[in-house]
């Protein structure tokens, strides 16, 4: 295997394993709200009763958990898509530079959103992911 596809791989990994954990704690979220819930439990009796402008047909609280689950599936799909490519079809990603330099790109982006919008852990995972990519991309 090229160094260039190990490389992926790796950095590929990383990113369907922070989709697949979202995932879970969104799961778990729920069944007992507390790893996206906010701290204040009025608020979250508020989310659970409260629509958005957009339709009545849901709640800020179930809305929420179905960005969860959707931004863990396009993390997740993410990772798995380039991980294939990498274990199965390494000489034709690297035949299409627009695909082939779309990874390093889409984890710069979630590197950004994540120092932007969210915390730590997911700006570290999404760090470590592009350098992988970018690293795989450049070794080819």
């Amino acid at each position: 295997m090229a160094t260039g596809a190990i490389l992926y791989l790796a950095g590929s990994a990383i990113f369907l394993l922070l989709g697949l954990l979202h995932g879970w704690l969104t799961y778990k979220d729920e069944k007992r709200p507390r790893t996206f819930a906010p701290r204040d439990d009025d608020l979250l009796a508020a989310m659970e009763k409260v629509s958005p402008r957009i339709s009545g047909a849901t709640t800020l609280w179930r809305a929420g958990l179905g960005f969860h689950y959707s931004h863990s599936l396009g993390l997740a799909g993410f990772g798995l898509l380039y991980g294939g490519f990498a274990l199965f079809a390494w000489p034709a990603l690297t035949s299409l530079p627009v695909l082939y330099w779309a990874a390093p790109l889409v984890a710069a982006l979630y590197l950004f959103m994540a120092i932007r919008y969210w915390f730590r852990s997911p700006a570290i995972g999404a760090g470590l992911g592009l350098a992988l990519l970018l690293a795989g991309a450049i070794a080819g």
